[in-house]
């Protein structure tokens, strides 16, 4: 499984699902055969890098990611857009190795699939570790710390970080951790719903996408304080900004 520069696989497989998803949707808005290709291409080279990490977190995050953008693409769009993406599936269905196919059928075999396990016993060990320390938490850092005191049977025994970003901030911040959570949530919930009186522009579609895949992602694996998440949250917020200028700046002109 190919890291790249990152130490874990699933970092790489992070990394490709945004760039997997931008240039998805940056594909579907695409105004020329050229424009078109040239976005073709990025998404080819991302998702089969995406492919040979193995990690099945990447997997299900650009599948979350794939479903907005065919939810913010033109509508014109959307219906050959679902009916290649089911092409494509069926296809890999098809003709994807044995390794990949059990890769992807292990998603959630909590019974077998021990790193499956671990991820799903973890929640609720970062649940009791909530219950005991709801207030001011396990202060920043410490999860893997007193995690061990925690760890359900069937889980590995040398993951230790938290793998559950949400909850991971809460054990470890507290009240802290929730409410800036949820403001943070709020915020982002409201760039986006603030401006459905109009059709979705590409960043816009592009940045919702690449988030949603990412905070998909931070579920199930160690994303804390992962960097690209909050430039994501910032892409989204100047790309609801420039869209707004620019239909402000159009009213202008058609008043003048």
């Amino acid at each position: 499984r190919p890291g790249a520069f990152f130490e874990d696989p699933n970092y790489l497989a992070g990394f490709m699902t945004v760039v997997l998803v931008i240039a998805l949707a940056m594909l579907v808005h695409s105004k020329g055969i050229g424009e078109a290709l040239l976005w073709a291409g990025a998404s080819v080279v991302s998702g089969m890098a995406l492919l040979v990490t193995f990690s099945r977190t990447g997997w299900v995050g650009a599948a979350l990611g794939v479903v907005i953008i065919a939810l913010t693409a033109p509508r014109k769009r959307r219906e050959a857009l679902i009916g290649a993406g089911l092409a494509l599936v069926l296809t890999v269905m098809l003709l994807a190795p044995d390794q990949i196919m059990s890769r992807v059928r292990s998603i959630g075999d909590i019974d077998r699939d021990r790193s499956v396990a671990t991820r799903y016993h973890m929640a609720f060990s970062t649940v009791d570790m909530i219950r005991d320390r709801y207030a001011f938490g396990t202060g920043l850092g410490a999860f893997d710390q007193l995690y061990p005191l925690y760890r359900h049977p069937g889980s590995h025994a040398y993951i230790t970080r938290p793998h559950q970003l949400p909850l991971a901030l809460w054990a470890e911040m507290g009240v802290a951790g929730l409410v800036a959570q949820v403001v943070l949530l709020g915020s982002i919930l409201a760039v986006y719903v603030r401006r459905r009186s109009r059709p979705w522009t590409p960043l816009e579609g592009a940045a919702l996408a690449g988030t949603v895949a990412l905070l998909v992602q931070s579920f199930f694996q160690y994303y804390l304080y992962f960097n690209y998440l909050w430039l994501l949250v910032a892409f989204g917020v100047i790309a609801n900004r420039v869209a707004r200028a620019d239909e402000e700046a159009l009213w202008t002109r058609q008043v003048s």
